[in-house]
Order: C-alpha cells, then structure tokens, then sequence
C-alpha cells in the first residue's frame, strides 16, 4: 500500500513539472513575441546621427536625422552645390548645400524621408533608410533602379569632399562585374574609367541629378 501511495505521489510530481514546463514555454513565446515589434523601434531609433555617402576617398552626400519626441523625424541633407552623375559616377563636384526633409515618417524598421526639389516640374526626392550593421546603413532612392547607396557612419562635424573637379568618381559596389569579372583596381583610373555601369543605370543621361 506504501508503494502504491508513493507511485501515484511520483506521478503526480511528474505531471506537475510537465504542466510547469509547459507554462513556462508559453510565457517564453509570449515575452519573444512581445519583443519582435520592439527590433524594428529600436533599429530606427539607431539611425539618428550623422551619415556618409563616400565614393573612394570623398565625402558626397552627409545625412543628419533626428527624431523628436514626438515620434516625427527629420533630415538634413548637404550635397555637392553643383555636380554631374547618373547614380553611379560622380564628376564636376564643386561647394556644397544643405537642405532639410519636408517630411518624415517611419515603417518596418526603416525610415523615409523627403526633400523639396525646387525645379520646374520636378517631383521630391524620396531616400529610405535602414541598418545594414552597427555603424553602416544602406539608403534607397525611391522611385529610381538605382542600386542602394551603402552609407557610414560618421562624425556630426564631417565635412563634405574634397573634390577634385577633373576627376571622376566611381561607385565601385554599384559597377557591373558581369563583362569585366572583377571591380578595376583603386589605382587603375584609365580601367574604371572604360568600366561598363551597371544596367540599372546604363539608359540614364549623364546629368541624371546634376544640379540638385
């Protein structure tokens, strides 16, 4: 009788750490599914503060974002004051300007934002934002085929160049390896220069964005 009793104890012992095991694997899934809304919030709160666009060894575009306390973000955005590409070279950069977004929202862990193109007919530029790492970022111009621009992060007091007006600047994860194989070397300029671009960009004239 003493080990009938202490059979059915066991038992029960059993069923009970099952159901506590049980319960505490739900309250796990719950807590984890509780936490994939906040990886996006926080990914987007990490893309305040200044970023690069660098070709080689310049400075191009430079991005400043905030986001209020309100929720609501906002860019600065200071490019070359006149410059000639097609997305992926870049050539006669001189100055510098600053515009600021005209509007600003977030989804999906990214965050878009708008700027005013003051020309005759033309639409806003729209870039979009997200991680990509730590300290590197990818920006996607909406509207375009162009390929993502990989962006760094940087110092709020990075300064855009330097420049030189005869020279052209090559965005070399943006040139098509499918005929030459391999990206031309940093020092063959002669090589990059004859280095075909990428089809997502081929049919663009060359002042695609010159003057913005």
């Amino acid at each position: 009788m003493q080990r009938f009793s202490l059979g059915v104890s066991l038992a029960k012992r059993g069923a009970f750490a099952a159901r506590a095991y049980i319960m505490m694997l739900r309250l796990l899934i719950a807590f984890l599914m509780l936490m994939l809304p906040a990886v996006p919030a926080a990914a987007q709160q990490a893309l305040q503060g200044s970023w690069a666009f660098q070709v080689e060894d310049a400075v191009i575009f430079w991005f400043d974002l905030k986001k209020t306390e309100t929720g609501e973000w906002s860019g600065i955005w200071t490019r070359p004051g006149s410059f000639r590409s097609n997305g992926v070279i870049f050539t006669r950069m001189t100055g510098s300007e600053t515009v600021r977004s005209m509007a600003g929202l977030e989804f999906a862990g990214q965050v878009e934002l708008s700027f005013d193109d003051p020309r005759p007919g033309a639409i806003p530029d729209i870039f979009r934002l997200e991680l990509t790492g730590d300290d590197t970022a990818r920006l996607v111009y909406v509207g375009t085929d162009l390929p993502p621009y990989p962006l760094i992060r940087v110092d709020e007091t990075t300064s855009l160049g330097p420049f030189d007006s005869a020279r052209a600047y090559h965005r070399r994860d943006a040139l098509d390896r499918s005929e030459t194989g391999k990206i031309p070397d940093n020092d063959a300029e002669a090589k990059a220069d004859d280095a075909p671009v990428s089809s997502a960009v081929s049919t663009l004239g060359d002042d695609f964005l010159d003057g913005l």
